[in-house]
């Protein structure tokens, strides 16, 4: 019967406890079940029934663990390290955090059963630019902005190589706050615009509500200005809005 939050839509504190209360119920009632799946080695079940509610609750460590095991019980190892290797990536942009001593634990026991070490630098790499691969520039969270930032400078400090930060600001063209309305329609199409502007691999960030962030390496000052210009003039296009303005400025790191 469980279908998520309970009252979701409500933030008053009355409905805290009713919300958690409901939320333990439905843990207990998966684990338990996991368990006597697992005691009548019905583990394809228990993956199905992991599968579903992670799609329920989504960020509860306990159920990532359980639905691991039950993969490495299916005898599907490769998905549990898959598995685990998006959701300790997914935390790691989205927090800056470390996986915890029960992820580890976890994860050792995935490595453990492994039927084979790698030892072919070749293949290695071949696993990484598959699960890697993209086919557009990367967007990531602000603190991890922050923490290439820093990597870009260290490489910058060590081969004097060009690397420029470009700074795109959504604004009115008289500087009054935008409407909640026009500030996601904006967003929204930067978001789709700066993409398909900036090389594969390149990595930007939404900085605050109304700024962008680019690393632009290897460009001249007049390059990476005519990247930023490309993108105002697509921003402005596909506006079609003579108050809204999109301003950029490009500099070299410091």
């Amino acid at each position: 019967l469980y279908r998520g939050d309970y009252l979701p839509e409500i933030n008053s504190p009355w409905i805290l406890s009713a919300r958690s209360n409901y939320r333990r119920y439905y843990l207990r009632s998966i684990f338990n079940l996991s368990t006597l799946y697992g005691s009548a080695q019905m583990f394809p079940e228990a993956v199905n029934l992991y599968e579903e509610a992670l799609q329920l609750v989504p960020f509860e460590e306990e159920l990532h663990i359980g639905y691991m095991q039950a993969l490495m019980d299916a005898g599907k190892k490769r998905e549990a390290r898959a598995h685990y290797e998006d959701i300790t990536m997914r935390d790691y942009l989205d927090q800056g955090g470390k996986p915890s001593v029960k992820m580890k634990d976890i994860y050792q026991q995935i490595t453990h059963k492994s039927e084979m070490v790698e030892l072919d630098l070749s293949n290695i790499q071949e696993m990484m630019v598959d699960r890697n691969r993209t086919e557009e520039a990367f967007i990531c969270q602000p603190d991890y902005f922050r923490f290439l930032y820093s990597l870009e400078k260290r490489r910058l400090e060590r081969k004097g190589r060009p690397i420029f930060l470009g700074l795109l600001t959504i604004t009115r063209r008289n500087y009054r706050l935008l409407s909640s309305a026009m500030q996601e329609a904006a967003v929204g199409a930067l978001k789709r615009i700066i993409p398909r502007n900036i090389r594969k691999g390149d990595v930007y960030t939404q900085w605050n509500e109304t700024q962008f962030l680019l690393l632009l390496p290897d460009l001249t000052r007049e390059t990476g200005g005519r990247v930023l210009k490309r993108i105002k003039d697509q921003f402005q296009e596909e506006s079609g809005s003579d108050d809204l303005v999109l301003r950029y400025k490009v500099q070299p790191l410091l």
